[in-house]
């Protein structure tokens, strides 16, 4: 009896041990994934919701390469651009290049790009792009699981997005004076610019470049 008990409880430890095992060895490879490329690439991205070369680069080469480059690149999006800020008892008021709508549509760029998930309000500038437009269009671009409370984007505009929206203007590089203005790792100059906004090879070959982690990302070694 003794005997029968003493491997029944070895069996039960041999179990624990084996699930043990198991259960650290899927962790690790979990973690060893998501720290492949924990030292990603910042791609600085300054540019104004309804400017024809912005709308362009977004379109067709950065929302294009988006999966390509996100495992190893942060975008940062600022969508003041060349947007002038004045105060009006005691409110900020701004002057957009493009007129009202785009002042909105960069308040509300702003809002998302604060209230949502990284990879959300990527995605929800990318949509919102494609029919910067239609005003209205942005509601459809919220990601579904969030789309009734819509509402909370909408008072974004009218208070704190405001004031968000003018700290962006002050991160703009002092020398902008183009947009998109292009940043990768902190830094531009033509040719980078040229590169990234020609089309999506010049972006991922630039940003490659760029990229210090090892291994290199697949794009990169392709």
């Amino acid at each position: 009896m003794r005997k029968s008990l003493k491997y029944s409880i070895c069996a039960l430890l041999l179990f624990v041990l084996i699930n043990i095992c198991i259960y650290l060895s899927l962790n690790y490879v979990e973690v060893e994934k998501s720290d492949k490329y924990s030292s990603r690439l910042d791609l600085n991205v300054y540019y104004e919701t309804h400017c024809p070369d912005s709308i362009r680069f977004i379109r067709n080469i950065l929302a294009p390469s988006f999966h390509q480059i996100n495992p190893f690149v942060r975008i940062i999006l600022n969508p003041y651009g060349k947007t002038r800020t004045t105060t009006v008892d005691g409110r900020l008021e701004f002057s957009c290049q493009h007129g009202e709508a785009e002042c909105y549509g960069g308040i509300l760029q702003t809002c998302a790009i604060h209230l949502l998930p990284y990879e959300d309000s990527l995605a929800f500038v990318f949509c919102m792009e494609k029919d910067i437009a239609n005003r209205h269009s942005w509601r459809k671009c919220l990601p579904k699981r969030i789309r009734k409370d819509y509402d909370t984007l909408l008072n974004c505009t009218k208070h704190r997005g405001r004031e968000w929206f003018n700290d962006f203007g002050k991160l703009n590089p002092v020398e902008l004076n183009w947009v998109p203005w292009i940043v990768v790792g902190g830094k531009h100059d033509e040719r980078i610019q040229e590169q990234c906004t020609t089309n999506i090879q010049g972006l991922t070959s630039t940003l490659c470049e760029f990229a210090s982690m090892n291994p290199k990302p697949d794009i990169c070694t392709a």
